[in-house]
């Protein structure tokens, strides 16, 4: 899958963590520490588990396929 565009809302970029693959979802919420999942309050609603484009940028780039390399192994 590729990179995922961010999203802008009051001057911060970000991306939802539901709008990656489940699979992609779970390994970069693995690799968070929980106060990098933050909401944002907009004019009509709120937008929850949020995460700083900056952070998922530098896990895709950096860690994503690390992560799957460093799965256990059965054998």
């Amino acid at each position: 899958m590729r990179k995922i565009d961010p999203e802008r809302l009051q001057g911060i970029e970000f991306i939802r963590l539901s709008s990656l693959p489940f699979s992609q979802m779970i390994r970069l919420k693995n690799w968070l520490a929980a106060s990098d999942i933050f909401s944002i309050k907009g004019q009509h609603e709120s937008i929850y588990n949020c995460v700083h484009y900056d952070d998922y940028e530098f896990w895709y780039d950096n860690i994503k396929n690390e992560s799957q390399l460093l799965k256990p192994s059965l054998f």
